[in-house]
């Protein structure tokens, strides 16, 4: 060490002691964001505020399922965080990865006056902000209060409404009467024709089942060259003129942004101008569903929409117990037509 000291030329009577900021917040917040680079005092700062540390899923060995179950609220939290993948819900927690494993704690853990460290720092950049979007609807959602987030991220710093703004690069706290107001520009969603072979490596993410008909057409879409998402369609049986959407699957990563329901309208779009077809979708997911039900000048309800599955055609398909989600439940389907304009 002393040769490296040598070398450096480095004084030890000229070593100063870290000069620790100490910024002054308000008092009472719902949502405030630490950003700054690595090594910036993120951490540092974090530990000397009021709350308490995040503390996720504690016992790994339970599944998400599990643990939803004991807990309330539980569900929509992760939902929200972005962890919408069918077979992530079933392993233990432990088995999942490490960014599913944040979105996870995140989930489980936040809370009025919880402070969250390296928040999306184990995510990608588009996970990171179906993460950041589903936070800040938790918080609004449920009215909490207190909530820190450390992130050297400064893209998903803009992403999130916080009523303050920490930085600890340049030293500086902004309130929320002087933080600009961002939207999130919708990311380009590219798409094109592909053969069934890209339904194997999203068959497994798909809500209901695996399976899918031969005859279907494919499509895939993609976010600056990476593929988010897929969709397929069917000829409806007995009707030459009318197709309905098949399969619609969002990689885990992707989901939270609202992916699958732009996917369907483009692939609806398409089809009903180039084929000259009455275009149906039916889904048993609610955010889907409900994205459907409030958009009137692109999707009209047919009879069957709000109904009982037992009520809906080829209702067995539903009606008894799912392999894949171990319930025999009665759930609703939501059933509309596509608004050729």
């Amino acid at each position: 060490m002393e040769d490296y000291v040598r070398a450096l030329d480095y004084k030890r009577e000229a070593h100063q002691p870290a000069d620790i900021w100490r910024p002054t917040l308000p008092e009472s917040f719902r949502l405030c964001v630490v950003v700054g680079s690595s090594g910036s005092g993120k951490t540092r700062l974090l530990a000397g505020l009021p709350g308490a540390a995040l503390v996720g899923v504690t016992d790994g060995a339970k599944s998400l399922r599990d643990i939803a179950e004991e807990q309330e609220n539980t569900t929509e939290r992760i939902y929200a965080m972005g962890l919408r993948s069918f077979p992530s819900w079933f392993r233990p927690v432990d088995a999942l990865s490490t960014g599913e494993r944040f979105r996870a704690d995140v989930g489980v853990g936040l809370g009025s006056h919880v402070k969250v460290d390296e928040f999306t720092s184990s995510l990608d950049r588009i996970c990171a902000a179906a993460c950041a979007k589903g936070l800040v609807a938790v918080v609004n959602q449920e009215q909490l209060t207190g909530v820190v987030l450390a992130t050297c991220h400064r893209d998903v710093a803009t992403m999130i409404e916080a009523d303050v703004l920490v930085d600890t690069d340049a030293r500086t706290v902004t309130v929320a009467a002087r933080l600009p107001r961002f939207v999130m520009r919708p990311y380009q969603l590219e798409w094109k024709k592909v053969t069934r072979a890209a339904w194997e490596g999203d068959r497994e993410h798909h809500y209901l089942t695996e399976t899918m008909n031969k005859a279907c057409k494919c499509y895939e879409f993609y976010v600056a060259g990476i593929p988010v998402a897929f969709l397929s369609t069917l000829q409806l049986m007995g009707k030459k003129q009318c197709r309905q959407e098949s399969r619609l699957v969002v990689k885990p990563f992707a989901q939270g942004l609202g992916f699958g329901a732009r996917a369907s309208d483009i692939v609806a779009k398409h089809e009903t101008e180039t084929l000259g077809i009455q275009y149906y979708a039916k889904t048993l997911h609610p955010a889907l569903g409900v994205y459907r039900n409030n958009n009137p000048a692109s999707w009209t309800p047919t009879r069957w929409n709000g109904r009982a599955n037992t009520d809906a055609p080829n209702s067995k398909v539903m009606r008894t117990t799912d392999s894949r989600a171990k319930v025999d439940t009665i759930k609703m389907y939501f059933c509309h037509k596509f608004v050729v304009s």
